[in-house]
């Protein structure tokens, strides 16, 4: 039986759907990856917690997964080694990534923001490889549990469900620094049909000032719109009218900035994060419908 006859009857779990990943065949469950398929050696690829992975490779049952030379230490490579095996794996692999939402997020640990303070002053390599491992434990990974838990937070404020997607698309955003959070909305630069659908939406009078009234409300609580990438509006773009200020912008972005919250070292940060963006989410679903090709 092949890899896709046994991933067959998972389509019909909860939040399951076909994807890719790397021009790899894959599955995802509420947007997180789960399993693939490694075209050149035909091997099945799980994602597994890293204990779990360590235990598989120790055992012989896998490999490592290293694409390119770069290890992913939450996946492992499983040959061909019989159709039980990859069906129990599988089934470990939906069970991991269905894990419940924000069940491991429990914050962001004081080192992280000290590793920030410190790459401020000494933006190098050599710091941050001598830092690597703590900005792992206190950054990347804790991230990782995050989204998940941040995501459950605003659906439960009306979000459309939150996932993977490509990274030119609409997000909601978060960046943290050593003193600050920034919060907000917005799309990096845009080609080919997203960016004819954008340009198409500023174009319509009731598109754009449905997008200025959302953009300026924003503002007046306090929003940082991004800076301008020319100075030049373009042709057919009337420069008296709403259009006129996105025009001028290759990408969009708002950004709200604060300083640290109490709750940023524990779970509770999850939700302070959807309260916060919650504002900004009028911005994104009109960024997703109209960056959107429409055929």
């Amino acid at each position: 039986m092949t890899g896709e006859e046994l991933a067959e009857p998972l389509y019909a779990e909860a939040g399951v759907e076909r994807s890719a990943m790397m021009g790899l065949p894959c599955l995802r469950r509420d947007g997180r990856f789960f399993a693939s398929l490694e075209h050149r050696s035909g091997a099945l690829l799980v994602k597994l917690s890293r204990e779990r992975v360590d235990r598989l490779i120790g055992e012989g049952v896998g490999e490592p997964f290293a694409p390119a030379g770069r290890t992913f230490r939450e996946w492992v490579a499983i040959p061909a080694q019989g159709e039980a095996l990859w069906r129990s794996l599988l089934d470990e692999a939906l069970r991991h990534a269905g894990a419940p939402a924000g069940a491991g997020f429990t914050g962001f640990p004081a080192a992280g923001c000290e590793f920030l303070a410190g790459l401020e002053k000494d933006n190098t390599k050599a710091y941050f490889d001598g830092h690597r491992a703590t900005y792992e434990r206190t950054l990347l990974e804790p991230a990782k549990a995050f989204v998940v838990a941040a995501a459950a937070e605003l659906r439960e404020r009306g979000a459309p469900r939150i996932q993977a997607g490509p990274r030119r698309a609409p997000a909601l955003l978060l960046r943290i620094t050593a003193t600050d959070v920034h919060i907000g909305a917005g799309v990096p630069a845009l080609g080919g049909d997203p960016r004819d659908a954008y340009r198409a939406a500023l174009a319509d009078p009731g598109r754009v000032t449905e997008l200025d009234s959302v953009v300026a409300a924003l503002m007046a609580d306090g929003a940082e719109l991004n800076e301008p990438s020319s100075a030049r509006i373009p042709r057919g773009i009337d420069p008296e009218g709403p259009a006129a200020r996105f025009a001028v912008r290759d990408s969009l972005s708002l950004v709200r900035r604060q300083e640290h919250t109490s709750s940023l070292a524990t779970a509770g940060f999850a939700a302070w994060y959807a309260a916060q963006a919650e504002p900004f989410l009028p911005l994104h679903r009109w960024l997703v419908r109209h960056t959107r090709a429409s055929g």
